[in-house]
């Protein structure tokens, strides 16, 4: 059986972007799992897998997101704004998938 290919879209509550990236994800033939400070900003994304995150909690979320992996490897990460490209960041470097730094990111 071959696996499917996932790609886990992190984006704060309320960004404009996320259906964008959702739509072009699906295109590419990806499946999105996406992870949010809030759940109803993503609702209008039917099939895809909603994390819930804390939002003040970097090790929670971290840990939440390091689960869905294990129960649902995605390939990549993709931060749709700039308020979430540090977990991002932090999240790649865990699970050792391609991506910036976080050292970078801080900059």
């Amino acid at each position: 059986m071959k696996q499917a290919k996932r790609i886990l879209l992190i984006t704060p509550y309320g960004s404009y972007r996320t259906a964008a990236y959702v739509t072009v994800t699906g295109q590419l033939g990806f499946d999105c799992i996406i992870a949010s400070t809030g759940y109803h900003a993503v609702s209008h994304a039917p099939g895809s897998t909603i994390i819930s995150l804390e939002g003040g909690s970097t090790n929670l979320d971290l840990g939440r997101l390091q689960k869905q992996h294990r129960r649902t490897p995605f390939q990549g990460v993709i931060a749709t704004d700039d308020s979430v490209v540090e977990i991002a960041a932090a999240l790649t470097e865990r699970l050792r998938l391609p991506g910036n730094s976080v050292e970078a990111v801080r900059r």
